[in-house]
């Protein structure tokens, strides 16, 4: 439910009214459809490796691993940008909300509530959050169900406006003239423009990787989840704009108000023209409650990013502490078989611990390779990859709280969302003066810096498939990749795997000394195949159908959409024929565009006023250097090697717990919820 209705917020209920104003219906509609499209791609194919590595630490964890480690701290960063800013973004839009009760004397007063009592929650036990966000994700989509419902219903005549239909899509049209420019351009221009705010309302496809170590069963359950965010995308997005643009047009002078409250939804416009009263200010509640969730939301998806940018060295290491309700947890019978000098190095030190530390307790790893894993902590020396098996360590912060005996023990990255909060103190920037304008400027990179993330995730998982199709093409298995990294011939066990014939994994063993490679033979050849399932077949399992195809497509999409996303600045900024950028416009100058495409001078100072082009030309495209800045300053710096495929890691972590089944519905109800959440 959380990947479902966890990330809604103000984007869906009010900004699609501005959606509206720009593209038209139609307009609006292909550019939800368009994006939900590239975010169903991104959820399948995250949700692919995620499968398979599940506490691998989202896609900072999976690009240190699988690409360059600069190429997770890139992104890494960006993405903690998004979520970290977008906090303040929402409690300022909360704060917003209740202007329509005429409480807006007090909006430091809210602010101080709305941002502790997002903190707060991220302070509980992640069952506790979990029912929480599972209630709050629950209203949302009955929420949006319901406008759906009241919008067929109003379109139909029930609202006692007649029966509108399709009334607005032939006056004043299915799609806007963006600014004033007439013909094929301006509706183009206006589709175009509606896609970069599509990505702001699909923002958070990617929340369930985040929470991989966090869940019960998350080989199972994370996959499922991301798989199901089409749900999000077709049955709450699309069909939302879809009976938006049935209810009013383009060009109603209600959608310029832009109050930033309940008044500027497109349903709430229809309720007060129909007279209904007491509807509006239940659904302004709802839409307040949908803000402050997102809000709590964003703090959570922050210190969880900061959580493994310090895990995997990224980041100053303080961010990996840890808070523990328990100084001395109780461990279940799974653990009963760790050494007793194992476990006792898992206690906490005033009420505090060490990710490295607190996992000692669930591997049975030897005390020097241990010894080797906490150096490399503080001093990392990179060559290539290493998987969390070697590291000793699970990348997650709360995984290790799936062993233990107490469900309700508190873990909590008390850092990541210390800090976390401390960037939503800028809430109270938007209240008003100077500071408000530095914090917009701030807002409005959020979504570029997200869709860089979602570069990267594409780019990481073509890598990936062409890494597993290698693998598969070559038989590799950790029975070679052991033998080559030196580890002791004795210490094969049938812990490895074996293929059809033994003689393939000697083939791929090309670095393996010679005499190593007969007693490798006959211990491969001893091995019971029946008792292993070799990994390569369950990453052949997890493979989803169309890839690497699909992936390709999103990344595509999404460098598309972040070069063009600029363009508005470009054409209102143009003066007879020629682009102009770090001027300012003056009254004598014509509203020509590159000499063809004519526009409404009055349409483009409002979208665009002339003293704000530049910064928001700047904020438009500022992530993008930032990110490159990123991956070059810290390759130049550490000189990370990108991983070739040969050298790609493919076992599977092991699970805390055994996997359990999944609950069968006891009726027609449950199967259906079952199958949509």
């Amino acid at each position: 439910m959380m990947s479902i209705g966890g990330a809604i917020g103000t984007g869906l209920f009010l900004g699609t009214a501005e959606a509206l104003r720009r593209g038209g219906p139609v307009g609006v509609l292909l550019g939800y459809v368009l994006v939900g499209t590239v975010v169903y791609c991104v959820a399948v194919s995250l949700g692919e490796i995620v499968a398979y590595r599940p506490h691998i630490g989202g896609i900072i964890g999976i690009t240190d691993e699988y690409v360059d480690p600069a190429l997770s701290f890139a992104p890494g960063w960006l993405a903690w940008y998004h979520w970290a800013i977008v906090c303040p973004t929402e409690i300022s839009a909360a704060v917003t909300l209740m202007d329509f009760y005429g409480l807006q004397s007090h909006n430091a007063v809210w602010v101080t509530i709305i941002l502790f009592l997002s903190t707060a929650v991220n302070c509980l036990c992640t069952r506790v959050y979990g029912e929480i966000e599972f209630w709050f994700s629950s209203v949302k989509v009955v929420t949006v169900i319901v406008l759906v419902i009241f919008g067929l219903l109003a379109d139909f005549g029930a609202a006692g406006q007649g029966v509108i239909g399709f009334r607005y899509w032939n006056h004043p049209g299915p799609f806007a003239q963006y600014m004033g420019i007439a013909g094929t351009e301006g509706r183009f221009l206006g589709f175009f423009q509606i896609l970069m705010q599509a990505v702001f309302s699909y923002l958070g496809a990617e929340i369930p990787s985040i929470a991989a170590g966090e869940v019960i069963d998350p080989s199972r359950n994370i996959p499922q989840s991301l798989k199901r965010v089409w749900i999000r995308i077709f049955v709450l997005y699309v069909s939302t704009v879809a009976v938006m643009g049935l209810l009013l047009p383009y060009n109603d002078p209600a959608l310029h108000i832009g109050s930033g409250n309940a008044s500027a939804s497109i349903f709430v416009i229809v309720m007060q023209r129909a007279g209904i009263k007491v509807l509006p200010q239940i659904l302004n509640a709802a839409f307040l409650m949908s803000a402050w969730s997102a809000g709590t939301v964003d703090i959570y998806v922050a210190s969880r990013y900061l959580w493994f940018l310090a895990y995997r060295n990224h980041a100053p290491l303080f961010f990996r502490r840890l808070y523990r309700s328990r100084p001395k947890p109780r461990l279940t019978q799974y653990d009963e078989k760790l050494s007793k000098p194992d476990a006792e190095a898992s206690t906490d030190n005033g009420g505090h611990t060490d990710i490295s530390n607190s996992h000692t307790m669930r591997t049975t790893m030897s005390s020097e390779i241990q010894e080797i894993v906490d150096h490399s902590s503080s001093e990392r020396e990179i060559r290539g990859p290493k998987s969390d098996i070697e590291k000793g360590r699970c990348a997650s912060p709360i995984s290790e709280s799936n062993v233990l005996e107490d469900p309700d023990e508190v873990v909590v990255p008390y850092v990541g969302v210390l800090a976390s909060f401390a960037v939503g103190l800028l809430a109270y920037t938007s209240i008003g003066g100077n500071a408000k304008k530095a914090f917009s400027w701030l807002s409005s990179m959020t979504s570029t810096a997200a869709l860089l993330s979602w570069v990267a995730m594409m780019y990481t998982y073509i890598r990936w498939y062409r890494g597993t199709m290698w693998a598969e093409a070559h038989r590799i298995h950790p029975i070679a990749d052991d033998l080559r990294l030196g580890d002791p011939i004795d210490n094969l066990t049938t812990n490895h795997p074996i293929i059809n014939d033994p003689a393939n994994i000697i083939e791929s063993m090309h670095n393996i000394p010679s005499d190593s490679k007969d007693l490798a033979m006959n211990q491969a050849k001893t091995i019971s195949k029946s008792n292993y399932t070799p990994d390569l077949e369950v990453l052949s399992s997890l493979r989803h159908r169309g890839q690497p195809y699909l992936a390709m497509y999103a990344l595509f999409m999404c460098t598309f959409i972040l070069v063009c996303n600029g363009w508005a600045t470009l054409f209102a900024g143009s003066a007879e024929g020629k682009f102009i950028i770090a001027q300012e416009r003056n009254q004598n100058k014509t509203a020509s565009f590159d000499g063809s495409l004519t526009g409404n001078l009055t349409l483009i100072e409002q979208e665009f006023p002339p003293q704000n082009d530049i910064a928001i030309f700047i904020t438009t495209y500022l992530p993008i250097p930032i990110f490159l800045l990123l991956i070059f300053g810290y390759k130049l710096i550490n000189q990370t090697p990108i991983v070739a495929y040969e050298d790609m890691r493919f076992e599977r972590e092991p699970e805390p717990l055994p996997a359990t089944d999944a609950p069968v519905p006891r009726s027609r109800c449950e199967r259906v919820l079952d199958w949509l959440i």
